[in-house]
């Protein structure tokens, strides 16, 4: 079934209606809905047939998506539902209309504002703390899963969808977005706290140059870079950014996830 078949579907006896595709990618795809109960717009994710059909990622992401609902952090979206439908798994979340900080950042015309980039990032930082202490790793901390409430407010979501499941449940694939993961990502290994904190130091790394710290032609050719190479020192790219800012950012870059800082907020501080 495509995105587009589910237009004006109906869900849990009309609860909610999906009414406009919003985003649509590997493991899911995003609507707006009609949430009739409180006459209001809510956006429910519907996760791709290949992921809801594994009995053993239906049960893990129902569970870590029950645990994100109990969390209350200020920066981290709300969950409404987490139901299992005929041949759907969705969840439905809050919806925010100011759209993601990716996107946000396309329409700046050079590097973001330091005090704004840091702003964020302690927000971020204090969101992945929280989840963190609940035993949840996001996995999949980028630009396009902030979404921003205003300008100076994100919003971190998908959690409990890229870290669902072991490997092995989710079929021996590797989760994460490539020019954000960490080297123990690209190898496979368990991960922890310390690899959201180096997906978190990519996306601030990429707000104060407008540039990642690594890039590539191919998939192997940039997991060699990540596993292997130094990055590019954030000054060469804006020599306006303080030199310990730049320390800070590589620290939280160092391959290894002991050489980084002990917590997300030690790295925003």
């Amino acid at each position: 079934m495509t995105a587009q078949d589910l237009r004006g579907r109906e869900l849990q006896g009309g609860k909610y209606q999906l009414v406009e595709l919003l985003a649509e990618g590997g493991m899911a795809s995003v609507w707006s809905a009609q949430m009739r109960s409180l006459d209001t717009v809510v956006a429910v994710k519907v996760l791709s047939p290949a992921l809801s059909q594994s009995q053993a990622f239906r049960e893990q992401f129902q569970a870590e998506a029950h645990r994100i609902a109990e969390l209350h952090h200020p920066n981290i979206i709300e969950v409404h539902d987490c139901e299992a439908e005929g041949d759907l798994m969705y969840i439905a979340m809050r919806y925010v209309p100011g759209g993601s900080l990716s996107e946000y950042v396309k329409r700046l015309e050079g590097p973001m504002d330091l005090s704004l980039a840091a702003k964020l990032t302690a927000q971020l930082a204090s969101a992945l703390e929280a989840a963190h202490q609940h035993g949840l790793i996001h996995q999949d901390v980028k630009p396009a899963n902030v979404l921003l409430g205003r300008a100076d407010w994100p919003l971190l979501s998908d959690f409990g969808i890229a870290g669902a499941g072991t490997r092995e449940e989710r079929g021996g694939h590797i989760t994460g977005t490539p020019p954000y993961m960490s080297p123990e990502q690209w190898q496979g290994q368990m991960l922890d706290g310390a690899s959201d904190q180096y997906s978190l130091a990519v996306m601030f790394y990429q707000l104060v140059t407008r540039q990642l710290p690594f890039q590539a032609d191919s998939g192997d050719e940039l997991r060699a870079k990540v596993l292997n190479e130094p990055p590019r020192r954030p000054r060469e790219l804006n020599p306006g950014l303080p030199g310990p800012v730049e320390e800070v950012v590589l620290r939280a870059l160092a391959k290894r996830p002991r050489d980084r800082f002990a917590h997300p907020q030690s790295l925003a501080r």
